[in-house]
């Protein structure tokens, strides 16, 4: 059956805000609660460092948050980093929406699907920025040549993803859209991965991490990469408004411990590649290939705005979102200002 756009619309607003603890935390955890605290600026450990719940995924996102808590920059910087992974950026804005998270990372699509009005998400910085061949498209497909012939077969992604957006983009890119497509919506990439190479899914947005996995799949081939068709994607940390406005401290000490540990990363590739793997519990080669593919740095720029901007306006557009969004009024200058001053350019 034919996917219809309000198949991309449909619960992506309200389902947040009906989310209970599965997946987001459970409100009546100690931990949780006292984590609450912090938007008072009351909750702090026996040692003075003040809590800081942090949602992130568990692949390219989570790499400076891994890094930032085992090395002890955060806690250098004076905060204790709860770490929470998700399965995808997008649930830890939802975690942030419902409370269950302080500070989330997701990839800008995901972030620009939760910026509607009364919001409490904030965006903080930018901090991971993919390499041209970062993502690719393909098939299994034989009839598929070329992105106008995706409506042949069925497509895997993972609703309210990065993903979703690269795939109708791709679909534009041959004059079709989502509604000429069928889509089978998944929880995960590894899920949508696994799918492929069972052949129930005929056509995939390929990952570095995935490598190895998607390469298992017969007759596969690439039809051509997010940078072949003018797409980059970033990802962004985010953080609750209540949270941040009672504790900019706080939260720039996140982003400076973030630094640090991408610093750390640069220039000890194998040592950071290895912890990551240990605390991620996944491949140290799948790290090391996204290290390769991805910039990290902790930072917000004219060209940052102006990306998130193009995308919640495509999203307005699509219908995604309902009203026009100006990130202007979702940006939080303090944090960085406080943390990493010559790394604010956007004015």
């Amino acid at each position: 059956m034919k996917n219809r756009k309000n198949s991309l619309i449909a619960g992506i607003m309200t389902a947040v805000l009906a989310l209970g603890a599965a997946g987001c935390g459970n409100p009546s955890n100690p931990a949780s609660v006292q984590a609450k605290e912090n938007k008072t600026g009351t909750a702090a450990d026996a040692a003075g460092l003040t809590k800081v719940r942090v949602g992130t995924d568990t692949m390219q996102l989570a790499y400076a948050q891994v890094i930032g808590k085992q090395n002890g920059y955060y806690e250098k910087n004076g905060i204790d980093v709860e770490i929470t992974t998700y399965a995808a950026g997008i649930e830890t804005i939802n975690a942030i929406v419902t409370g269950a998270a302080d500070i989330g990372a997701a990839y800008d699509y995901a972030l620009c699907t939760r910026l509607i009005p009364a919001s409490n998400v904030r965006v903080l910085s930018n901090f991971v920025t993919n390499a041209d061949g970062s993502y690719w498209f393909e098939t299994s497909n034989p009839e598929i040549q070329s992105a106008a012939d995706l409506s042949k077969g069925r497509i895997g992604i993972v609703k309210g993803t990065l993903g979703e957006y690269l795939i109708a983009k791709e679909l534009e890119s041959g004059g079709l859209t989502l509604a000429d497509a069928d889509i089978s919506y998944l929880s995960s990439d590894g899920e949508v991965v696994a799918a492929y190479v069972a052949k129930q899914l005929d056509t995939i947005l390929g990952l570095k991490p995935f490598t190895e996995e998607i390469e298992k799949a017969e007759g596969r081939h690439v039809l051509n990469t997010t940078g072949d068709i003018g797409i980059k994607s970033q990802g962004f940390i985010a953080a609750d408004a209540a949270f941040s406005e009672a504790n900019p401290e706080a939260v720039a000490a996140y982003l400076k411990g973030t630094q640090e540990a991408l610093d750390f990363i640069k220039t000890n590739t194998d040592e950071a590649a290895q912890i990551c793997a240990d605390y991620l519990t996944v491949s140290k080669d799948d790290v090391l290939k996204s290290f390769d593919s991805f910039t990290f740095d902790v930072a917000f720029s004219a060209e940052d705005y102006d990306h998130l901007q193009e995308i919640a306006d495509w999203c307005h557009e699509n219908g995604v979102l309902e009203a026009e969004t100006a990130i202007s009024d979702y940006f939080v200058k303090e944090p960085l200002q406080i943390a990493l001053p010559e790394k604010l350019t956007w004015q």
